[in-house]
Formats: C-alpha cells, sequence, structure tokens
C-alpha cells in the first residue's frame, strides 16, 4: 500500500501543483521513498534457506483451508455464514 500510495502521490502532485510542481521534491524524493521499501521486498523475496523456505506454502496451504472451511459451512450451515456477515456488518 505504501508503494501504491507513493506512485500515485508523484501523478497526484503533477496535476495539483501544475507550474509549481519541482521534480525534485515532488519526483526523486517519492523515487527515493519507493526504491528504499523495494530494495527490502526484493531481499524478503530472497531464498532464505532451512524452515523458512516453506512459509509461502505454509501461508497458501492456511488460506485454502479457510476458504475450503467457508464453502463447507455455506453448503451445510448457511445460516451461521449469514450470522458471521451480519455480525460483521456484511451485506450480500
Amino acid at each position: 500500500i505504501y508503494l501504491s500510495v507513493v506512485i500515485a502521490g508523484i501523478f497526484y502532485f503533477k496535476r495539483l501543483m501544475g507550474e509549481d510542481y519541482s521534480l525534485f521534491k515532488h519526483g526523486m524524493i517519492p523515487f527515493i521513498a519507493i526504491f528504499v521499501p523495494a530494495a527490502a521486498l526484493y531481499g524478503s523475496l530472497q531464498p532464505q534457506g532451512g524452515i523458512l523456505n516453506l512459509a509461502p506454502y505454509v501461508v497458501l496451504f492456511w488460506i485454502a483451508l479457510g476458504i475450503g472451511i467457508i464453502y463447507y459451512l455455506r453448503s451445510s450451515n448457511p445460516e451461521m455464514i449469514a450470522k458471521i456477515g451480519s455480525d460483521m456488518n456484511i451485506e450480500n
């Protein structure tokens, strides 16, 4: 989300500021703000070794399990799913 806001901010300020738009202030500084987190993100996606290599698969399994439980409850106990939705103020 942070990177999206910084990128959108570059274009927003270009449109909003008009002639007062400064390439350095509204372009280069946000570029630096994009580069630093992007480098950290790149480093976190590199293989870590050991048990940490299993983390993406565990997360995908956990998400698939949750989706499977929701589909099972939707078919076997739809009123429970409706109650969960109403408790969370979610409308169909």
